[in-house]
């Protein structure tokens, strides 16, 4: 069985190819786990002062950037694939003049762009400033995720991106979402449009618990590492259950909603749509009466674990895939069903066209 995972943020990622840079990096907040049961774990980086970056010799560097290579041959998806002697010396000569842990960071990047999958990274120290900035960023989720009617017949749903790992803010997020759909579901919509294309990542699983009323139940996703291991995710009753089956307890039993299994939805998608926003899209694959509307997604369709370093940093490695309840992996994001492009007069001709398949569905 593989032990894994979630999360991904990636608000500072801007395209699939980009190599997250130091500066980038230090803001980078979310990272929300999921352990050998299943269940939802708080990982917060050391803020001590001895996991401050201290002075070191040439070989301390070459003893922590082996406990790099040691994990990432071990946990990286693309393990299998690397020339290790070749990075090894190539990496191993960036740390020569090391007189500091810090100082073996560009060996790191390097090490990580070379790995080629475009999602892992190093983070540094959390500050209290960034704390503040991801209290602020969790907030303007809020404000962002919202719902209303279309055509006074269609429920639309906007789910951005949310990445705190408070359990208190993540289930008040998660009944956001749910209160969202009910009251709508209130209205009698004909259908749904779920637009996830503003959802730049963070922690899937209180999205996920959130539109779990959408969803149905069974299996609704998996991790598959390089051995062909699977990790699968699915809704029981309105809930959220990860590997072996156990509960991710986000919503009380007597707020959980769901809409009829037959209601039509589509799901908005575009280039900004990525890590865990791709994991709720990957969700929706294989559902009945769904269509995608949009342009492929960001191409973060993977797993990021963290493994904390002995200074206080830690590396977000890439450890697996996303799969759709029909065993499809997708490597390389999701392409829609049906591709659109926006029209004259900044005209939102995705959800245009999304709306027209949903108003035909009700005829």
């Amino acid at each position: 069985m593989l032990r894994i995972v979630t999360i991904l943020v990636f608000v500072f990622i801007s395209s699939p190819g980009h190599c997250m840079e130091p500066e980038e990096a230090d803001n980078f907040l979310s990272s929300s786990m999921v352990n050998s049961k299943g269940l939802n774990q708080q990982h917060v980086l050391s803020q001590h002062p001895e996991a401050l970056d201290r002075e070191i010799s040439s070989k301390d560097a070459e003893l922590y950037l082996q406990e790099v290579f040691a994990i990432i041959k071990s946990h990286s998806v693309m393990r299998k694939k690397v020339d290790w002697k070749k990075l090894e010396d190539e990496a191993f000569q960036l740390v020569s003049n090391a007189q500091k842990t810090s100082d073996t960071y560009p060996a790191i990047y390097h090490i990580l762009d070379k790995l080629g999958d475009n999602h892992s990274f190093l983070m540094k120290q959390i500050t209290s400033e960034a704390l503040v900035e991801e209290k602020e960023d969790n907030q303007l989720s809020f404000n962002c995720t919202k719902g209303e009617m279309l055509h006074h017949k269609i429920g639309y749903i906007l789910l951005s991106g949310f990445s705190s790992r408070d359990d208190q803010t993540t289930e008040k997020y998660a009944l956001h979402i749910n209160e969202i759909i009910k009251n709508l579901a209130k209205l009698d919509p004909c259908g749904w449009v779920l637009d996830l294309r503003q959802n730049g990542g963070g922690n899937m699983w209180p999205m996920l618990a959130g539109v779990a009323a959408l969803l149905g139940d069974g299996k609704l996703g998996s991790f598959v590492d390089p051995d062909g291991n699977e990790d699968e995710w699915s809704c029981k009753e309105g809930k959220i259950l990860s590997e072996a089956g156990v509960m991710v307890e986000y919503l009380p039993q007597e707020s959980i909603y769901r809409i009829p299994a037959n209601s039509p939805i589509t799901v908005l998608i575009g280039p900004d749509t990525a890590s865990s926003g791709e994991a709720i899209t990957v969700s929706f694959k294989g559902r009945p009466h769904t269509r995608f509307f949009g342009q492929k997604t960001s191409g973060l369709s993977s797993a990021n674990q963290g493994f904390p370093l002995t200074d206080g940093a830690e590396l977000f490695l890439t450890t697996a895939y996303f799969a759709d309840r029909h065993q499809n992996i997708y490597t390389d994001g999701i392409s829609p069903d049906e591709f659109t492009s926006e029209g004259e007069n900044h005209e939102d001709s995705t959800l245009k066209k999304a709306t027209e398949w949903l108003l035909d569905q009700s005829k």
